[in-house]
């Protein structure tokens, strides 16, 4: 019996340190630093509102600053300093207009009670308020002959006239001619001419059969 309690009573030490050794690892899951805006690669005018999260268990601050990429510089200029915790929000806002125009990087140190500290940084950051962004040219064919440009020809779009021309109508079948005319006349004066004749002789007949 005695036995029974005493595997009890460690079973439920096992529990309670369990419980307390996931409590522990959940909360380190918790911590997270990132920055969803500006994104790599973005030309940046006048005041660009950095978004993004920095939390954690025992936050202590965070930090968001910037460099001057292209240089052999390591110096980090601070552009803001937060003591909370923030979620896909605004952490800082950058004044880009008070420095000279160039590619830079951006970065968010958060920093923890427990003594770690997180990093995230984006790259490749364009300022342009006071150049115009360049703008790549694509390819093209061949431009040059021996080192000589080459000059190429522009085709000059002829303008060409078109005269309608008229289609020949197919002959109407109906259509009287002259000649049908003049031959219509002639055969109906035939049979005029010839039936008056007829008609002549038939009354001459007829008159001298009556006497």
């Amino acid at each position: 019996m005695l036995n029974l309690y005493v595997m009890h009573f460690w079973l439920l030490v096992s529990l309670v340190i369990s419980l307390i050794s996931g409590w522990g690892s959940s909360s380190q899951q918790l911590d997270l630093v990132r920055i969803l805006s500006p994104a790599e690669s973005s030309v940046l005018q006048g005041i660009v509102a950095i978004k993004g999260t920095v939390t954690g268990i025992g936050l202590q601050r965070a930090e968001v600053s910037f460099r001057y990429q292209d240089g052999d510089s390591t110096t980090w200029f601070l552009i803001d300093q937060v003591n909370e915790s923030v979620v896909d929000a605004v952490i800082a806002n950058w004044d880009t207009a008070i420095i000279a125009d160039g590619t830079y990087q951006l970065r968010i140190d958060a920093y923890y009670e427990d003594g770690h500290q997180l990093e995230t940084m984006i790259n490749d950051l364009r300022i342009h308020n006071y150049t115009a962004v360049e703008t790549p040219l694509k390819p093209t064919e061949d431009t040059t002959i021996s080192g000589s440009p080459k000059i190429t020809s522009t085709s000059i779009p002829t303008i060409t006239s078109q005269v309608a021309t008229p289609t020949l109508l197919a002959a109407n079948e109906l259509a009287l001619t002259t000649n049908d005319i003049v031959n219509s006349i002639i055969q109906g004066s035939s049979i005029g001419i010839l039936s008056i004749i007829i008609m002549s002789v038939w009354l001459y007949i007829r008159h001298r059969n009556l006497r």
